[in-house]
């Protein structure tokens, strides 16, 4: 279909209201045509796909307050129309111009901010709970628009089985990447405390676990104390929290005190409490959970940037047994041990260059704080005959 045709279809479609003048401008390749309508002082800008066999494209219609979409194409020849954000309210019209039915999904867009002509104490809004993360994930996890801050989701869960770890209460964690895009990551650690939080129980008024806790209040974690955990991978108490607000679903199971512990929530609310479904006389935490596609423009997690990461831990964490595994695609799996620590990852690094001495050097020191904690320092190198200037 030529530019010339297609203006004409747009001006019965977008016919000028009153004395209105509209003006038309277009150019064609192969794959479509690109233009735009100026109606007075605004102009619109509008894409039309195909233009050689069946108009079909996008129409964006914004004024001061709302944005409209629309795509349109021949009905009868059923061309395939580009994904319309559908956040508020779809709906169809088909419109008959010339014997050509257009059939056009118009999308609006929620209002655009307004500054407020008034500004009081009525516009002071408080989140509650974990609705500031969902609202400003970027601050908690990452970039919500690449795969960083969908990966570090898991970072935050696997974090949590390193610290386990490096307390000398877990020796082995498990992360799977399931078919429908969800994943677990499980240890054998102590699990997290089950039991009835008093101070936070006073606080609301009614029972609430520890666990419900730590997975739905910001600022609340094991790591603060000094006293269950010597060393931590992190101390800001956001955590699993952050990963629980933005997740469409989360379940989580804990084996601790002869029970096995569960709960589930959506998008960081409770859908039941915690509550004991078998026994056990195993000890850990499994935690599984979906992201939420509300949330993230993408949610495929990445097997090698996984695998990545967590072989770097188990590296800096000797005799960490790691195992990572993908049920996607045929499925695939990795186990990641490395009893020597750093000292193994040099001699990796070394493996392809020319070493000057066989084995590589190794010291181990500890001391005493101020505050009374140890402050342990490893280090491992091993010289070669490579040189960069």
């Amino acid at each position: 279909m030529e530019p010339e045709s297609i203006s004409s279809l747009l001006a019965e479609l977008f016919a000028p209201r009153g004395r209105e003048r509209i003006r038309y401008g277009f150019r064609q390749s192969r794959a479509d045509c690109r233009g735009s309508i100026s109606r007075g002082n605004r102009t619109d800008f509008i894409r039309v796909l195909g233009c050689s066999e069946a108009p079909g494209g996008v129409y964006s219609d914004r004024t001061k307050r709302s944005r409209k979409v629309y795509s349109f194409g021949v009905a009868k020849q059923s061309p395939n129309l580009p994904a319309v954000d559908g956040r508020n309210q779809t709906f169809q019209s088909n419109v008959d111009l010339g014997g050509l039915t257009l059939m056009t999904d118009v999308t609006e867009d929620r209002p655009q901010s307004v500054p407020p002509s008034d500004y009081g104490s009525d516009n002071i809004t408080v989140l509650e709970g974990l609705e500031h993360v969902r609202k400003r994930p970027g601050m908690y996890i990452g970039d919500v628009h690449d795969v960083s801050g969908l990966h570090h989701l898991v970072w935050e869960v696997v974090d949590n089985a390193v610290d386990e770890h490096l307390g000398g209460h877990c020796s082995k964690m498990e992360v799977t990447i399931h078919f429908d895009g969800s994943v677990t990551v499980e240890d054998n650690g102590r699990g997290i405390p089950t039991g009835k939080h008093i101070e936070m129980s006073k606080k609301l008024g009614k029972d609430i676990s520890a666990a419900e806790v730590v997975m739905t209040m910001l600022n609340a974690g094991g790591k603060f104390d000094h006293s269950s955990y010597k060393v931590s991978a992190g101390l800001h108490g956001v955590g699993v929290s952050a990963v629980n607000a933005v997740s469409e679903w989360l379940k989580i199971e804990i084996k601790r005190e002869g029970h096995l512990w569960f709960q589930e929530y959506r998008r960081g609310a409770p859908v039941t409490g915690v509550q004991v479904i078998g026994d056990t006389d195993k000890t850990g935490t499994k935690m599984t959970f979906r992201p939420d596609h509300q949330i993230f423009t993408t949610t495929e997690f990445q097997y090698d940037i996984l695998a990545s990461r967590l072989r770097e831990l188990s590296f800096l964490n000797a005799g960490f047994l790691i195992t990572l595994t993908d049920e996607r695609d045929g499925g695939r799996s990795e186990t990641f041990e490395y009893k020597g620590g750093i000292r193994e990852f040099v001699a990796l690094l070394n493996k392809t260059k020319e070493p000057v001495h066989e084995k590589v050097i190794e010291i181990i020191a500890e001391t005493p704080s101020d505050n009374g904690l140890s402050i342990v320092v490893e280090v491992a190198l091993q010289w070669n005959a490579s040189y960069t200037e």
